[in-house]
């Protein structure tokens, strides 16, 4: 998903950069789709919108490899470890709300 995501970015700026956005900007749904979380300030709320528009982050192809990996673990087909290390996203939004 990484090359899909870099392709989809390109040179555009209008895009929040993983590395140096502040910690839970999106939220995880459970079927595999993610969305701003609530009371972001309009300005961040506006940018993670576009984000998830530019990089197509709930296209088919990103919510399946997110449902992939939240199944395999729901189902003890991974370990947590496994699913940290393969899908942080992922991992950090199943301990956030608690679903680990």
């Amino acid at each position: 998903v990484c090359g899909i995501m870099n392709g989809n970015k390109s040179n555009f700026e209008d895009v929040l950069d993983p590395f140096s956005m502040q910690e839970h900007v999106f939220q995880l749904l459970v079927n595999g789709e993610i969305e701003p979380v609530p009371n972001l300030p309009v300005a961040q709320h506006q940018l993670a919108l576009k984000t998830i528009e530019r990089l197509k982050l709930n296209s088919p192809a990103c919510r399946r490899v997110r449902m992939y990996y939240l199944n395999k673990y729901m189902t003890k087909q991974i370990t947590v470890e496994y699913l940290q290390e393969r899908s942080p996203f992922v991992w950090y939004e199943m301990n956030r709300q608690n679903w680990l």
